[in-house]
């Protein structure tokens, strides 16, 4: 059984009037109501079929990374970095990168 309550609706296409008139229910017939982003894996995805959601996000997650990196670690030599950049900052980067 499915859990009615962690569904989410996301639609594209380009007959907006089919999009808007066809519901989807739950299993108790409840509307599930539309979303403009949904987050599969990791992955943002959204209903025009872009990534730019999902491109802010991992940039935010790098930035906000970077600096607990730079608030935390006092050092500034090159080894150290690299090992920072390498260890928490560039994987959240390259996750999904080749979509």
């Amino acid at each position: 059984m499915f859990n009615d309550s962690k569904f989410q609706l996301l639609r594209s296409g380009s007959n907006q009037e089919i999009l808007r008139s066809t519901p989807f229910l739950t299993s108790d017939k409840q509307v599930i109501t539309t979303s403009a982003h949904v987050k599969c894996l990791g992955v943002h995805l959204s209903e025009d079929g872009t990534f730019n959601h999902h491109i802010l996000e991992t940039v935010k997650k790098a930035r906000r990374m970077a600096g607990w990196v730079l608030r935390t670690f006092y050092s500034r030599e090159e080894d150290c970095m690299l090992t920072m950049w390498r260890a928490l900052i560039q994987p959240k980067l390259d996750y999904c990168c080749q979509l």
